[in-house]
């Protein structure tokens, strides 16, 4: 069996190779880096989907999130699943700069706020499906209030009593 140490190195070949990558799931990387990230949207541009699911060792305060999202223009599918860093920032830079979104995953974050998401469904008119599941600022009223405003976006909100 193979074992891949180096996410990173993989990340630079991806981008190094595959100019016209639209589509990549690295869903639970254990290893990979904001450096990984950097190399990854440098050479990739042309990403529509990525899931950074439960890669627990991405940091929101490295800049990684921010710097994918001013990038990714291209960006319709972003799931950053488990990752309780995600902040605010994060959010609005998305908002700014990937108005094709059409899925987004913060579920589990503990640092993004109703006002954050607010600007993000104010700017990415394609958004059809946010998961702010066990998200501890959005509460049932928040997802309620946004659902109302945006009722073209199914907002999932799944919660332990």
């Amino acid at each position: 069996m193979l074992k891949i140490e180096d996410y990173d190195m993989i990340a630079s070949m991806i981008s190094a190779k595959s100019k016209n990558l639209k589509s990549l799931d690295i869903w639970r990387c254990k290893n990979i880096t904001e450096k990984g990230i950097t190399e990854l949207v440098s050479g990739c541009r042309l990403l529509e989907e990525l899931d950074l699911g439960w890669c627990s060792t991405l940091q929101s305060s490295t800049g990684c999130f921010v710097h994918l999202a001013r990038h990714l223009p291209k960006l319709r599918k972003f799931f950053v699943t488990a990752n309780r860093t995600v902040c605010d920032t994060d959010i609005e830079e998305l908002a700014a700069n990937c108005p094709n979104l059409q899925h987004l995953d913060i579920l589990g974050t503990r640092m993004v706020s109703p006002a954050s998401l607010r600007k993000l469904l104010q700017s990415c008119k394609d958004l059809l499906l946010l998961d702010v599941s066990f998200c501890s600022q959005i509460d049932t009223r928040v997802v309620q209030e946004l659902t109302v405003q945006f009722p073209k976006v199914f907002i999932k909100k799944s919660f332990t009593q």
